[in-house]
């Protein structure tokens, strides 16, 4: 059974949104509004 997990995140102006987003689809997270995702795990 696959559960989820709610990610909320602000990395700011110089965050590394590629290496969070490359993360995110890695486990095929949905983005759910601004900065919000759930994370199947």
């Amino acid at each position: 059974m696959k559960k989820f997990i709610w990610l909320s995140y602000d990395l700011g102006i110089s965050g590394d949104y590629e290496g969070l987003y490359s993360w995110l689809d890695d486990r095929d997270a949905k983005e759910c509004g601004d900065s919000v995702s759930p994370v199947f795990v």
